[in-house]
């Protein structure tokens, strides 16, 4: 069981024991700070990695660790964290993972953090919360992103020509 607290403290338990098998805190391994309200990004499991999100401007705004050891695997962006949880996606026809970060909703390899592509959303003080919607209509990918303060939502559809990914409102 992989769990994270709202300071940052992310633990792999013994599902049957319920004893601590690897314990991290996100935001001191990577030197960030937290949030207003505090972390509450769940942890994604894909492949052999925990993917958590403790935002930052250290080139750790997405970090991925060894789900058996707690041990980095990857780190990526420098983007401040949002409340939102990472969700594994495949768009284009390609498996990522679709972050929201305080400003911008992109989308990362699963085995680097690779950037494949972003949509800026930046709202009232970075403050996103609600999870987006991933759908496909008429073939196409779209995401469907909201936000309180008086920010509203949009659609943005995701096109992929290539390796590149174009995203257009």
């Amino acid at each position: 069981i992989y769990a994270l607290g709202a300071e940052g403290e992310l633990r792999a338990l013994d599902a049957a024991k319920g004893t601590v098998v690897w314990r991290r805190n996100i935001l001191t391994d990577n030197g960030a700070h937290n949030l207003s309200w505090g972390m509450s990004a769940a942890p994604l499991i894909v492949d052999d990695t925990v993917v958590v999100l403790p935002g930052g401007t250290r080139g750790s705004s997405i970090v991925a660790y060894n789900k058996a050891t707690g041990a980095p695997v990857w780190k990526a962006l420098n983007d401040e964290a949002s409340y939102t949880s990472p969700m594994l996606v495949t768009l284009g026809g390609v498996r990522q993972i679709l972050v929201v970060t305080a400003t911008r909703v992109v989308g990362v390899t699963p085995e680097k953090g690779t950037l494949l592509w972003e949509y800026p959303w930046s709202t009232f003080n970075g403050i996103n919360v609600a999870q987006p919607i991933v759908f496909t209509h008429n073939g196409r990918d779209r995401i469907f992103m909201s936000a309180s303060y008086g920010h509203g939502a949009a659609v943005f559809e995701l096109s992929k020509t290539g390796e590149r990914f174009q995203a257009k409102t």
